[in-house]
């Protein structure tokens, strides 16, 4: 299994790091999975607890968790990859890790800076 793509020391959990091809119009998905340190809720456990996607034309992003410890395996739909951690990061117990290395850097996703060249 190829190693998670991990941020840069002391970049922001995700957005710091999310970065795509603008040569390739609809670049392939790129996959992720949620790692949990610490179960707050006493539902999903700890170690990776789902799997997800993002696209890489407009960040749009899906995940599915691996257990269903209420008998529904749900499946999540999300506008950004930053929005899997603000509802389910458990304030920082939580983490999002790449599985696939980060496409040429040209468009950052994040809202607050300039794309990049």
């Amino acid at each position: 299994m190829p190693q998670p793509y991990l941020p840069p020391r002391g970049a922001d959990r995700v957005s710091d790091a999310i970065t795509y091809d603008t040569d390739s119009p609809h670049g392939l998905p790129r996959r992720f999975i949620l790692v949990r340190r610490q179960d707050i809720s006493g539902l999903s456990g700890t170690g990776v607890v789902a799997d997800g996607v993002t696209w890489a034309e407009d960040g749009r992003t899906v995940m599915r968790w691996r257990k269903s410890p209420l008998g529904v395996r749900q499946i999540a739909h999300f506008d950004h990859p930053r929005e899997v951690l603000a509802v389910h990061g458990h304030h920082g117990a939580t983490d999002l890790q790449w599985i696939d290395p980060a496409p040429r850097a040209s468009l950052s996703l994040t809202t607050d800076r300039a794309p990049t060249t």
